[in-house]
């Protein structure tokens, strides 16, 4: 039998095959293993993640090796059929998949090389199963096997008896929703009446509240909002809300709020720029009382003489956390003599704040380091000159220390200059937005930016279950091609 120059430089015949399957199977990892094609005639072939599938080993008598796409060799399967699942308990997936309809071979087949990688050969309660079926024939064409909200497990046929087997994260998209409707009872029981959620409530009255009370809210106001929700490509996972824009009419008066993200933090402004929402925290804490106040002339009681204070003590319990009041870049962090474990944090328009007698510092606060508003920055202790669990917090305006129980840290309230084009342009898209829009009971969703990629063996996101009997299933899922 004679061989190509291909086939002598790949090593032709039956013991390169074993040696590439061998490889294979010991190479898988969970959510680490390159993808693997299982053939069930007498043909070992790997797909590359790099290079693209490729076909590297045959028969006994193997053909010529073109390097061939192995994808190029097989007829490509027709657009399959999803049945999902909601697992309400744990299964043994050789038995699960033989209780859906597939024979004993086939589904010990299946099972086998869903292991692989997951290394577990259950599948767990509370993870959700999809079994693609050929519409025709009702054969299983694949399965897809959610580990989590941010990945699963993917099994492919081919064709010609080939099966790809790979990790797959789960991408999302942004789906945008803007509603509008008129407050007849109370602003909280018309929003919920719209289907608003508790947490996008909770964002219009933080935001609409700062300019009016919607709680005294004329009968009859309208009120619009847009809001934005993360969500996979089959709309089965969804992420936190968030909202962008709202409006609230009110007899001859409307008033508009934009929350306009400023490059990780959003902050909210009025349709002019003019910040609405706070840049800085009021305190860096929760504390029980202030156990000393800013004083240039303060009693020191383990000194025993009179020096400045130059910042206050908020007592709090010990491991209470201690956050940024502001974003900022971390000058220092470390030991300072009597102010113990201490955090210098470096603001705009001159500002310094600083932490002391912390117990603790946090992992990745360090100089040079960016922190934001509300971040955890370190933990309350009593390090340093101390005789109790507090926070030493303090205050410089230019190099000068100010009392931080009296001294104004939003004076900037306004768009800064590099960021207007942004907040224009933004401004324009959610209001035109708004616009859009009018009570009663209009929505109107759309889904954009999307990252998502496309969901597996071309399917579409119908689901009609057809699973033994005793198994928990879903209901349909709402088509979202269809209700653009």
């Amino acid at each position: 039998m004679r061989f190509t120059a291909t086939q002598r430089r790949t090593g032709a015949g039956i013991g390169v095959a074993a040696a590439v399957a061998l490889g294979v199977v010991a190479g898988s990892r969970m959510l680490s293993a390159r993808p693997r094609v299982h053939v069930r005639r007498a043909v070992a072939a790997w797909i590359c993640v790099a290079c693209g599938p490729r076909l590297f080993a045959g028969s006994a008598d193997p053909p010529a090796i073109r390097e061939e796409a192995l994808a190029d060799t097989l007829t490509p399967a027709p657009p399959a059929r999803p049945e999902a699942v909601t697992l309400g308990q744990a299964f043994d997936a050789y038995a699960f998949l033989k209780a859906a309809g597939l024979t004993e071979t086939e589904a010990r087949a299946w099972a086998r090389r869903l292991e692989s990688v997951t290394h577990d050969a259950r599948l767990l309660p509370g993870h959700r199963l999809l079994l693609y079926r050929a519409r025709d024939t009702g054969a299983l064409r694949g399965l897809r096997y959610d580990l989590g909200a941010r990945a699963s497990v993917v099994e492919e046929a081919l064709g010609a008896g080939a099966v790809l087997v790979r990790p797959q994260s789960l991408r999302y998209q942004t789906r945008r929703t803007t509603v509008a409707f008129a407050i007849n009872k109370s602003f909280y029981q018309d929003a919920e009446a719209r289907g608003l959620s508790a947490a996008v409530i909770t964002s219009i009255r933080q935001a609409l509240g700062r300019i009016y009370p919607l709680d005294f809210a004329p009968p009859g106001a309208v009120v619009k909002v847009v809001y934005e929700q993360q969500m996979s490509s089959d709309g089965f996972y969804r992420r936190s809300e968030e909202l962008k824009a709202a409006r609230l009419i009110a007899g001859e008066r409307s008033y508009v709020v934009l929350s306009f993200d400023e490059g990780g933090r959003a902050r909210t402004y009025d349709e002019h720029g003019t910040a609405i929402s706070p840049s800085f925290l009021r305190y860096p804490l929760r504390f029980n009382y202030v156990s000393s106040r800013f004083s240039l002339f303060r009693y020191h009681p383990i000194l025993r003489r009179f020096r400045p204070h130059l910042g206050v003590d908020l007592a709090a319990r010990y491991g209470t956390p201690v956050r940024a009041v502001g974003d900022g870049e971390i000058e220092s962090a470390q030991w300072e003599s009597e102010l113990g474990r201490c955090i210098r944090i470096r603001h705009e328009n001159g500002l310094v704040t600083l932490y002391g007698h912390l117990s603790r510092v946090k992992a990745g606060v360090r100089p040079g380091a960016r922190v934001r508003a509300g971040q955890v920055i370190g933990l309350v202790g009593s390090s340093g000159l101390s005789t109790g669990a507090h926070l030493h917090f303090a205050i410089l305006k230019d190099g000068r220390y100010v009392n931080p129980l009296t001294a104004h840290l939003d004076e900037s309230n306004e768009i800064p200059a590099y960021l207007r084009p942004r907040f224009r342009s933004f401004r324009q898209k959610y209001l035109a937005a708004l616009n859009q829009v009018n009570p009663p009971f209009h929505e109107l969703v759309s889904v954009e930016a999307a990252q998502a990629q496309p969901p597996p063996f071309a399917a579409v996101h119908h689901v009609s279950p057809r699973m033994a009997e005793g198994f928990e299933q879903n209901l349909e899922p709402r088509d979202i091609a269809q209700r653009r």
